[in-house]
């Protein structure tokens, strides 16, 4: 099996670690084969939530205070996670394993958001505000995941996934937020 043993921080994630223990246990008693697939933020076309913010968030034009982001978080284009699916489905390596997905190129808050502006042909008005700052405003408007959500770290391994699968993300970070960011401003139109 591939992937570490997870940890709920989270009723959400409890829910999804409870899902992967039932699936590998109805598949023991039932004897059929499963793959399960762990991707981090996906984005693309459409995209909701909370990178819809962000997109949201340059469109404005107002300052971010975000420009002192150092983390590192995976994320994974929609058409990447569409072609690990497809490799999964059609990869006999695939049977009875977990794995982790990604773009294979991890980004802080602070390059996320001046890949966006450039893509929307805008300034990345990102302003240094010091990290302790920024967690206690956080904590002050009742949103501490806020901070650890703009600024914590996620990554996740994935090369098991591609030595296992021979498997690499085909669509690169850089043109997967253009595409976002041109559905995005169709859509607002």
């Amino acid at each position: 099996m591939v992937g570490d043993r997870l940890h709920a921080i989270s009723p959400y994630a409890s829910s999804k670690i409870a899902a992967e223990d039932a699936l590998q246990k109805i598949s023991l008693q039932n004897q059929f084969a499963y793959t399960i697939i762990r991707p981090p933020l996906v984005y693309g076309p459409r995209v909701k939530a909370n990178f819809l913010s962000m997109l949201k968030w340059v469109k404005s034009g107002l300052p971010l205070p975000l420009g002192s982001a150092r983390n590192l978080r995976s994320l994974v284009s929609v058409r990447n996670l569409a072609d690990l699916v497809e490799n999964c489905a059609t990869n006999s390596a695939a049977k009875n394993q977990i794995f982790n997905v990604s773009d294979d190129h991890d980004v802080s808050t602070t390059e996320l958001l001046k890949t966006i502006a450039a893509a929307m042909d805008k300034p990345a008005r990102l302003v240094n505000v010091p990290l302790p700052i920024l967690k206690l405003g956080s904590q002050i408007i009742g949103k501490p995941r806020a901070y650890d959500g703009l600024c914590g770290s996620f990554q996740l391994d994935i090369s098991q996934t591609k030595q296992m699968l021979g498997w690499r993300a085909p669509f690169n970070l850089q043109d997967e937020i253009a595409m976002t960011v041109a559905a995005f401003k169709s859509s607002a139109t």
